[in-house]
């Protein structure tokens, strides 16, 4: 199905396993080598080309690090906060040196911080200087978690900076999700294999020199974002296929 089965909003977890190719949790598909950069590019870099000077990174769920790995391709990002509910997920990304190639050593930067811990719990109690782009890196869900909520939408928009964005992937139709996207514009889109929210208070392209460091994205995929109309309550459904 191409869907990202990351498994860090379960209490228990079965075995976590890396075979140089492919992550699983109990057997079940996390990501793999083949389809990483995509995905993370998608997810991460795309709303942080939208963000002036991005600097303070929070990422929810993404304990495999590969998602802290492309925030760090940014020179201005001074920290990164990934906080995921399963310590193993975050202990393979450090140990496993496959793990450790396609997260880029995210882990073992001294920018980067990990909590574990519910993202949602550490949201309400989060108070600390604002963040430049909140990143919603979980597992797939069918829309029905208290993740994919009006309430927890609102928490990520309260910590929010003002020229700041978030984005998520959507393992669910964009009609399950409207009702809870209420805040900052956001745009929904489609690559070839998932979809996306990408939600920004500055869509003004700052793309620059970073486009050396990525794999996937372009320049006019970059551009396309902003041609595609903001995503209301009004509006069903505003998608652009990206060919990756």
């Amino acid at each position: 199905s191409g869907s990202r089965r990351k498994m860090d909003g379960l209490k228990t977890l079965p075995d976590v396993h890396f075979d140089g190719v492919t992550l699983t949790i109990g057997g079940a598909y996390q990501l793999d080598t083949s389809t990483s950069a995509s995905y993370h590019e998608a997810l991460v870099a795309l709303p942080l080309f939208y963000v002036p000077q991005p600097k303070r990174i929070l990422i929810l769920g993404g304990g495999d690090g590969c998602s802290a790995g492309v925030a760090l391709r940014f020179p201005t990002v001074e920290s990164v906060l990934i906080v995921d509910r399963d310590r193993r997920v975050t202990d393979l990304a450090r140990e496993s040196s496959g793990l450790r190639a396609l997260n880029e050593a995210a882990l073992m930067s001294p920018k980067v911080a990990v909590v574990t811990e519910d993202a949602h719990e550490f949201l309400q109690e989060d108070s600390g200087p604002l963040w430049d782009a909140i990143i919603l890196d979980f597992t797939a869900t069918r829309g029905e978690e208290s993740i994919d909520s009006a309430a927890m939408h609102d928490l990520v928009e309260a910590r929010l900076s003002p020229t700041g964005a978030w984005a998520r992937n959507l393992d669910f139709p964009w009609s399950a999700a409207k009702h809870w996207v209420t805040g900052t514009p956001a745009r929904f889109f489609q690559t070839a294999r998932e979809s996306f929210l990408v939600a920004t208070r500055n869509y003004t392209s700052r793309a620059s020199l970073e486009l050396r460091a990525m794999k996937t994205l372009t320049i006019g995929r970059i551009l396309a974002l902003m041609d595609i109309p903001a995503v209301s309550r009004a509006e069903a459904e505003a998608r652009a296929l990206f060919d990756v």
